[in-house]
């Protein structure tokens, strides 16, 4: 079984009013909690396991041409 977890994504935005500009700051996995995807068991006896994705920030800028 794999426990309960929480993840907390987060973005922030601006457009322009013409829509020419768009920004965006966004964040995910902003807590930096480690959680695992899957569990699995082999005939050997190893456990596996896959680990989410750690924290990620980035920024977004689009335009329309």
């Amino acid at each position: 079984m794999i426990p309960a977890y929480d993840l907390l994504n987060l973005r922030l935005g601006f457009r322009t009013e013409d829509g020419l500009f768009d920004i965006q700051l966004w964040g995910r996995n902003v807590t930096d909690e480690t959680y695992f995807l899957s569990h699995a068991a082999a005939n050997t006896g190893a456990i596996t396991g896959t680990l989410g994705d750690p924290r990620t920030y980035g920024i977004t800028l689009r335009t329309r041409l």
